[in-house]
């Protein structure tokens, strides 16, 4: 599976059988991961930052510095909705039930959508680009990382914000474990953090040599990119990996500045 430039996000379907990538191509596109077949090809202005699936694998969500985030009906190819913002998407995530999508964007604001209105639910405001947003496992919260150097949870219902946690530069990624007990983020100042976020308990604090990119969960345990990934089950140091998704049924993909895209399981490429 290859772009014809840098892969910039990656993404598994919720049945793992499918794969979805953005690319500096311009490009969202889903793959077939037992014989790595294109399905679909989703055209945007500009460089796609982020993709995700719909809990039910029907749409596709994409985020590009052509400052919109669309939504994709992956069975006939057709856009459903088109969201704007006055700067360019860094980051798109479905709701957990899969009827809202949030948005981060350096228009510095979180915004969550009505997929089927297309009307705006929440409009939340960092100081800088919002570089991560996820939805809590219940979908009543939505974690935030931002380049203001704060990781925010937030109460959806009326936009309070419930929990912040600095760093010492940007934060690019947050995430949720499973529970939604905990928060994890990291950013440039080379810490990843775990926090139980609703008292505000710092459980876990790494500092790095290098700055972490991205987080994901695999089961009970939190894997996050650095430099190489670090995984429950890899760990490639040397190589410059652009992005990564792992996958329930154990697999990671990594996708790289040249837009070659690497499935792996248990430490082996296949």
């Amino acid at each position: 599976m290859k772009h014809k430039d840098r892969v910039r996000s990656l993404a598994f379907s919720p049945s793992g059988k499918l794969l979805a990538s953005g690319s500096d191509d311009k490009t969202a596109v889903v793959w077939e991961l037992s014989d790595g077949e294109k399905l679909a090809e989703f055209q945007h202005d500009d460089y796609v930052y982020s993709v995700d699936f719909s809990p039910d694998g029907e749409l596709l969500a994409s985020g590009s510095t052509d400052h919109t985030a669309a939504v994709w009906n992956l069975s006939d190819g057709e856009k459903i909705a088109e969201f704007p913002f006055y700067d360019s998407v860094y980051s798109v995530a479905f709701s957990p039930d899969g009827k809202y999508l949030a948005s981060g964007s350096c228009d510095n604001t979180a915004v969550v959508w009505d997929v089927i209105d297309c009307r705006k639910i929440a409009t939340l405001h960092h100081g800088n680009c919002v570089e991560s947003v996820e939805f809590s496992p219940d979908g009543r919260y939505l974690a935030t990382g931002s380049w203001d150097r704060t990781a925010v949870v937030w109460e959806l219902s009326d936009g309070e914000k419930l929990a912040e946690f600095h760093h010492a530069g940007w934060v690019n990624s947050v995430a949720f474990s499973p529970d939604g007990k905990y928060l994890d983020h990291g950013g440039v100042d080379e810490k990843f953090g775990v926090a139980e976020w609703r008292n505000y308990k710092i459980i876990r604090t790494d500092q790095h040599e290098y700055i972490v990119w991205e987080i994901s969960w695999f089961k009970r345990m939190p894997a996050y990119r650095m430099k190489g990934v670090f995984s429950p089950f890899a760990i490639l140091p040397g190589k410059y990996i652009e992005c990564m998704s792992l996958s329930r049924r154990g697999f990671l993909a990594i996708g790289d500045i040249d837009g070659n895209i690497e499935i792996i399981r248990e430490g082996k490429e296949i």
